[in-house]
């Protein structure tokens, strides 16, 4: 990473075969009350906490001050007879402080987010690992810590540490991929990309939602999904508008099919048959409850504790999102589907250091699976017409400046929005191009968002550092950054000092005299990648002229 930058009343109860009226005994056996079906079912021990749970509030559930949030962990309904795939759910506990302070040399004996995580849902103790948390007093991993939902998180952390690292910067790859680079944000369905992904996170953490309604299995709607790469705990109204994009974008397809179904239904039926319009329903999605999926990954063990700094501040933020979704009746659930982050992302490597284990992240739109990505040395190819073809999309150089620009700038840091479903649609309608029309689905589109450029104090001391120096000055996790860290970091220097010194270039000639005007990219994918000249198709991302 650069620095320059419930519905569930999920209910575990205990059988007092003594007839005691102890409602809190905690024995041997438990019974889950699954989600809103209210069904029993019984649980293992070792899959199910074995300390005090309150079903009038939330109270705390263990000695490592874990409480229960309205974040909720997928378990498969084993009590249903359907042969479809059916879902319930147990809460996510988490040390959630009334207050919210940032953690101190005083209070740190109680555990962040991240610790508490790392010991009770993968039985991770930092303590016997490492000494990353130096204030953390010594503790032994209780064996009966273990929490609802526990090996769930467990079996989806193996399943991505295990599957196939896809190459990040490959162009020939068959997947219609859309790269979003740090401090970037994107959101897409299916119809215009295959796969949201993003890499080179040391400290960072890439951050992905799936949503989707009862709706989405018949074929005219589409899940959403969106990925964001969070260079730090300053993000939380950009990741509310990601969440508030996925609630907008299942009511207006939503209401729009609702209304084009009633009109068809309405031709078909005489004037005394009509049914009454209800379109004056101010459900939040129009039909059901939204279901957002949560994918996290990213962050290890650095000696700074960045990493579970992030970590820390984005569950509580989640959490609190998912309370208030219940207290307002929205009904959006959260549902936590990959949770591997800081400690549970940590290996030591060969020269004995913490390092992450996962450094690029993706999803696929189609089918909902993540998987990790792998870096690979980027090629750029330049056309006749001057534009080029680069793995992480258009005018990465220019992208990355960002980040230098906005560190000598007052303004509250935002996520720079490259795609998202709206504005795809917004441009094509100026264009007079239905949505329904086939071009729609053979070009990508890409979005560079204004901002000022700024030159970089001692611009030339930098640029004559040895790599080692550079990357102590520049880099939160100096010692595991991938070979190109400083290649790169000098190459956006060296953008920036020609343009503010050389140029005396602010910006404006690129985005506006009003930094109005966004960069707008596009490049043609089609169903016929598999060509001979899939290479000169793939190649060119053009600016458009708006």
């Amino acid at each position: 990473m650069v620095i320059a930058n419930s519905d569930s009343n999920t209910t575990l109860v205990s059988l007092n075969n003594d007839g005691g009226n102890d409602k809190n005994l905690v024995i041997d056996q438990k019974i889950v009350a699954v989600g809103e079906s209210g069904l029993l079912r019984y649980v293992e021990p070792s899959s199910s906490a074995t300390s005090q749970f309150s079903s009038e509030n939330n109270t705390t559930c263990d000695s490592d001050g874990g409480v229960q949030t309205e974040l909720l962990i997928s378990i498969p309904d084993t009590t249903s007879s359907s042969s479809s795939s059916v879902e319930d759910h147990v809460p996510l506990y988490l040390p959630l402080r009334e207050h919210q302070q940032p953690l101190s040399r005083e209070n740190h004996f109680e555990l962040d987010a991240d610790e508490y995580i790392a010991r009770n849902y993968y039985s991770i103790d930092n303590n016997e690992t490492n000494n990353c948390h130096p204030y953390s007093q010594p503790q032994a991993l209780p064996s009966n810590n273990v929490l609802p939902g526990a090996e769930i998180l467990k079996d989806s952390r193996e399943r991505l540490l295990a599957s196939k690292r896809r190459r990040s910067c490959s162009s020939g790859e068959e997947d219609r991929s859309l790269y979003v680079a740090q401090g970037e944000r994107a959101n897409a369905t299916s119809e215009q990309y295959d796969v949201l992904m993003s890499d080179k996170a040391t400290t960072c953490h890439i951050l992905a939602f799936r949503s989707r309604t009862i709706s989405d299995q018949e074929e005219d709607h589409l899940p959403l999904a969106s990925l964001t790469h969070l260079d730090g705990p300053q993000y939380e109204e950009c990741v509310r508008d990601m969440i508030r994009e996925h609630i907008d974008y299942h009511y207006r397809d939503n209401n729009s099919r609702r209304k084009r179904t009633k009109f068809a239904e309405e031709e078909k039926k005489s004037e005394e048959c009509r049914e009454p319009n209800n379109d004056g329903n101010n459900n939040s999605n129009g039909n059901g409850k939204i279901t957002i999926d949560i994918h996290v990954m990213g962050g290890f063990n650095d000696i700074d504790s960045s990493s579970s700094n992030i970590t820390d501040w984005l569950m509580r933020l989640l959490a609190r999102m998912a309370q208030e979704f219940k207290d307002q009746r929205v009904g959006v659930k959260l549902v936590v589907k990959t949770l591997v982050v800081s400690s549970s992302n940590n290996e030591v490597d060969n020269c004995n250091n913490d390092s992450p284990i996962g450094r690029g992240f993706g999803i696929d739109l189609r089918t909902g699976n993540v998987f990790l990505t792998e870096h690979e040395t980027e090629t750029t190819t330049t056309t006749t017409t001057g534009t080029s073809f680069n793995s992480s999309g258009p005018v990465p150089v220019l992208r990355s400046v960002r980040l230098w620009s906005r560190c000598c700038s007052t303004q509250s840091h935002r996520l720079s929005v490259v795609h998202t479903v709206k504005d795809v649609h917004d441009l094509w309608a100026s264009f007079g191009i239905e949505k329904d029309d086939a071009i729609r689905k053979e070009y990508a589109l890409f979005w560079v968002q204004p901002f000022r450029f700024r030159s970089i104090p001692d611009a030339d001391l930098l640029l004559g550092l040895p790599d080692e120096l550079l990357l102590q000055y520049t880099s939160t996790s100096p010692d595991v950054e991938e070979a190109g860290f400083c290649d790169e970091l000098r190459a956006s220097v060296k953008f920036l000092k020609h343009q503010c010194v050389a140029k005396k270039e602010d910006g404006r000639s690129y985005f506006g005299k009003s930094y109005d005007r966004p960069m707008v990219f596009s490049m043609r994918h089609d169903d016929d990648r598999k060509q001979a000249d899939v290479q000169q198709q793939r190649s060119e991302w053009k600016k458009l002229a708006l």
